[in-house]
């Protein structure tokens, strides 16, 4: 036990360097990886910026519709001469016709207790990506809980989008999640 003892004392010094070494290393280390981190966040040169996007709704000639469903594609085009990003899964809201927001949200999938972290999706230039909307038309539910909103609301990392809507969405009595979405993806005539 007194040689354990005696060996401590004879590197206490040496010790006390490595221990204080080891510390300004881990200090170093912790600020590099907050400098990294501040510089993943989206650079404000490469987001879309909503003056451009062009933004439009195409039905593909009916595809969503059927046992009182309804569907669009939200399509969203690069207007400008550069690739920038937008959001992976933008939020989207709705409007009444004074403007006011509706109490319409988007279904959360089952099963999910938080939104999945998503990285934004680049669009060339020139290039579309779509956002797939669907919702239940038909007033199939007790309690006639169906709205018709006047618009869309789009918020992106570059601003926010409004187009005319003008759709009956429907839901259960007293809910509030009216319509699905899936994350910014290519244009297609697939169903997701």
């Amino acid at each position: 036990m007194q040689r354990g003892c005696c060996f401590l004392r004879s590197t206490t010094t040496a010790g006390v360097a490595l221990s204080v070494a080891m510390t300004l290393s881990a200090s170093a280390w912790a600020i590099s990886e907050q400098v990294t981190s501040a510089r993943t966040v989206p650079d404000n040169d490469i987001v879309c910026h909503v003056a451009h996007l062009n933004a439009r709704f195409d039905d593909k000639e009916g595809l969503f519709e059927g046992a009182s469903q309804s569907g669009t594609l939200l399509i969203l085009r690069n207007i400008s001469a550069r690739s920038c990003q937008v959001n992976a899964m933008p939020v989207v809201s709705f409007e009444g016709a004074g403007g006011q927001q509706l109490a319409v949200f988007r279904r959360v999938p089952r099963g999910m207790r938080q939104e999945p972290i998503l990285s934004p999706v680049t669009v060339a230039a020139g290039a579309e990506v779509a956002v797939q909307l669907r919702w239940v038309a038909g007033d199939v539910f007790d309690g006639n809980n169906c709205v018709t909103p006047e618009k869309v609301v789009v918020t992106l990392l570059g601003g926010t989008l409004r187009l005319p809507f003008g759709r009956q969405m429907c839901a259960a009595s007293g809910d509030t999640e009216f319509f699905s979405q899936a994350p910014v993806g290519p244009v297609t005539n697939e169903v997701q």
